[in-house]
């Protein structure tokens, strides 16, 4: 068993190098900085503390009106070696970095972007003093030397590094504002040790990204080391740019990579106590208590739910009193518990552990069951699929969800102390939902050797769902049996769920009823079958394609005919091909859809949730590109990204703080549980703490300027943002392509 201490000392040594001061690597308000970019592009800025109604900040260079003013270049004064040189003040960007969900200023940088007319030679010594008259505050003095290994704020590398056998690349790109991006001229870069050795060359080649309808991250380059191996601890240095963060390779990084993951999952766990064996962050066993099954006096679960009275709700109650929801993973960070999810969840896993090579045998992910000769993934499936089956009411329907009894959430306590909770009504998607989950592991080969009479429960109450939804049907109808009693599962209304149920409860019993609903389902097209019409393999339909494609592979007992199965097949392969395509299509190399840009409507993305496409069709079809895909898209979610973040908390040296997290919220570590997945990228600053509002004011240029507003990638914000929160099935995706690479050794998926 490893336990988290040791976890903990792999990961540091992931993330050469002495910690700094902060945890979290930001600057100190009132502090300011000079970076040399290039050769003849300085960066200056200045890191300030902002309330809400205070003076302005220092260097309030836009007007009210939102016209910029750029200081004259009389008030910059730079000298090289102490002699002054001409220059030009070209532009100028402004954005909150630190905007805390908890009382305090948020933390604003500045930047203002200064070109010199002679490149600088290295070693050379260069101050900078700026005075801006309007502030009447003394004149600000930067001070920065010309250092081939200085760190390079234009040098971006996955913090987590690479197996010796990895595909191994970094990116070279910088936004300044109005000033729109860093030119790059040049092309070769270098790799160089600990000891500042160079061990390898090569060129930087453009990498342009495709799809935004104005200009952005066109002058990124990309340099890519994959041919060099050799264990050890290393930076990517680009002449005049400076040198990137440190990071290792070596044969233990898929090992530390997959163990975070699998931390944050752990992190999620409900109903057990958090030891110190396994987390820092420990905490007593957590809502034990039966969850009460609602009355007509519940007002608080009727208004969420958006009914009149429990009369209003589709299917009544079959049990009272009380229902036992203990165990599983709590879904998000708000800490309640969804049907929908929880399916996607164990269906997610459960198809790891039987259609992608060596994910069954995975049994070193440093959780409490690792090394019981058991696969982690199927004991972590199993343990959401108890509390699933827990959901199930007397007539075979299953309660949407498990919230507190009476707020939404409790978000202002530790879950040991949590409030008392209550289920949600039955819906035809939950339980189609679960039908779905609870059929596919109890057919699942591996489950049913080692628990047999576990699966054949599991397939009863597959059945016993699948007959309340057809008593559903004849009563009310299809389209009258469906019933919204909360968001989660029904962006298809519940066709995706029940696509998916009759799949796998036909594979697992091979009845008739849900193989004709199956087949009708799965010759769906377009619309039908794809999120906004091009999202392939969105949440139930997923489900149901792989389900489909993969029968005979993952040995279940029953399968469709060739021409169903070729279908199937060619939407998991086209799924594959999606995200390929839209890592193509991307500066950094990150799996963000071509549609997203156009309409700017990102929220919720993880690159590595994104990419698990690609591992369903490596599974079908080994291609070279869609390894480097995945890979990239690991890279970028760990630091290859142009605001150098990790987006997984403990995995590399800089993450963020404030993540939409119970535990985060409430407990007293300065940090946050390791593991825990940040959207990547979200549209902007949201008004969702204290300050966000007013945080969003002062962005310039403007996130929504129709032109040129503040390139997306750059908006990294450590903010408390609903639209960046994890939740466990997307947590659960993650973790299988990082579970991969364990498996194979290093080797790309």
């Amino acid at each position: 068993m490893i336990t988290l201490l040791a976890l903990a000392l792999l990961v540091s040594a992931l993330a050469p190098g002495a910690p700094p001061a902060d945890p979290f690597d930001r600057p100190a308000p009132g502090s300011h900085r000079l970076d040399v970019l290039s050769p003849t592009v300085l960066e200056l800025s200045v890191f300030d503390a902002v309330d809400e109604g205070d003076r302005p900040p220092r260097w309030d260079f836009v007007d009210d009106d939102g016209r910029r003013r750029l200081p004259p270049p009389s008030s910059v004064l730079v000298r090289v070696d102490d002699q002054p040189v001409r220059l030009g003040v070209r532009g100028f960007r402004r954005r909150a970095l630190h905007v805390p969900m908890k009382k305090g200023p948020l933390l604003l940088g500045s930047a203002l972007v200064v070109v010199l007319a002679e490149p600088l030679a290295d070693g050379a010594r260069v101050t900078v003093d700026v005075t801006d008259r309007a502030d009447r505050r003394p004149p600000l003095r930067f001070e920065a030397r010309v250092d081939p290994l200085r760190r390079g704020r234009a040098v971006h590398v996955s913090q987590a590094g690479f197996a010796p056998t990895w595909g191994k690349r970094a990116f070279v790109g910088r936004y300044l504002g109005d000033a729109g991006e860093l030119p790059v001229s040049a092309s070769t870069f270098a790799l160089v040790d600990d000891r500042g050795t160079e061990v390898f060359q090569g060129t930087l080649i453009p990498r342009r990204d495709v799809g935004y309808e104005y200009a952005a991250y066109q002058e990124v380059r990309q340099a890519d080391f994959s041919a060099w191996s050799t264990p050890g601890t290393y930076r990517v240095v680009v002449p005049g740019y400076g040198a990137s963060e440190a990071f290792p390779i070596g044969a233990d990084v898929p090992t530390g990579v997959a163990r975070v993951f699998a931390a944050g999952l752990y992190h999620q766990r409900c109903g057990i106590a958090l030891t110190s064996a396994f987390t820092r962050f420990v905490h007593a066993a957590c809502h034990l208590a039966p969850a009460a099954i609602p009355t007509a006096s519940s007002r608080s679960v009727l208004e969420r739910a958006e009914l009149r009275s429990l009369d209003a709700a589709r299917f009544p109650f079959a049990k009272t009193g009380t229902v036992d929801v203990s165990g599983g993973h709590h879904d998000a960070g708000d800490y309640g518990k969804y049907v929908a999810t929880s399916a996607q969840m164990i269906g997610a896993l459960v198809f790891a552990v039987d259609a992608l090579p060596g994910l069954g045998a995975v049994d070193d992910l440093g959780l409490p069951e690792s090394g019981d000769r058991e696969g982690d993934l199927l004991q972590v499936a199993a343990r959401e699929a108890a509390f699933l089956a827990r959901m199930q009411d007397d007539d075979g329907g299953f309660f949407t969800l498990v919230q507190p009894r009476d707020r939404a959430y409790e978000g202002d306590r530790m879950p040991d102390r949590g409030d008392p909770q209550v289920v949600f009504p039955k819906s035809t998607v939950a339980t189609a939902a679960a039908v779905a989950a609870l059929a596919q592991l109890g057919s699942s080969p591996e489950f049913r050797r080692r628990h047999a009479d576990t699966a054949l429960r599991y397939v009863a109450a597959a059945e016993a769902g699948w007959a309340f939804l057809e008593r559903a049907w004849k009563r009310y109808g299809r389209e009258g049996a469906y019933q919204a009693i909360h968001h989660y599962g029904t962006l298809f209304d519940d066709a995706d769920e029940i696509a998916w149920a009759a799949t796998e409860l036909f594979l697992a019993t091979g009845q008739a009823a849900p193989r004709a609903e199956a087949e009708r389902a799965l010759h769906g097209r377009g619309d039908a079958i794809r999120r906004w019409g091009w999202w392939r393999l969105f949440e139930g339909w997923g489900g149901a394609f792989r389900a489909c494609a993969f029968a005979s592979a993952s040995g279940r007992p029953h399968a469709f005919d060739d021409e169903l199965t070729a279908i199937c097949r060619a939407e998991v392969l086209g799924g594959a091909t999606d995200v390929a395509e839209r890592v193509d299509a991307n500066a950094y190399a990150a799996a963000l859809p071509l549609p997203d840009k156009r309409f700017r409507t990102v929220g919720w993305f993880f690159s590595t949730d994104q990419a698990f496409d690609l591992l369903a069709g490596l599974a079908l079809e080994p291609s070279p590109a869609w390894q480097a895909a995945w890979q990239s898209c690991l890279a970028f979610e760990t630091g290859g990204n142009p605001s150098d973040l990790s987006y997984v908390s403990g995995l590399g040296r800089r993450h963020l703080q404030e993540i939409v997290h119970q535990v985060a919220l409430n407990d007293d570590h300065v940090e946050v549980p390791t593991g825990l997945p940040v959207g990547n990228l979200v549209p902007g600053i949201p008004a969702s703490t204290p300050l966000g509002r007013h945080a969003g004011t002062l962005t310039w240029p403007s996130d929504d300027d129709p032109a040129a507003p503040y390139a997306p990638y750059d908006r990294s914000t450590d903010i408390w943002a609903p639209n960046a929160e994890p939740v466990t099935a997307r947590m659960a995706r993650s973790l299988i392509g990082a579970a991969s690479l364990l498996a194979r050794k290093g080797e790309a998926p």
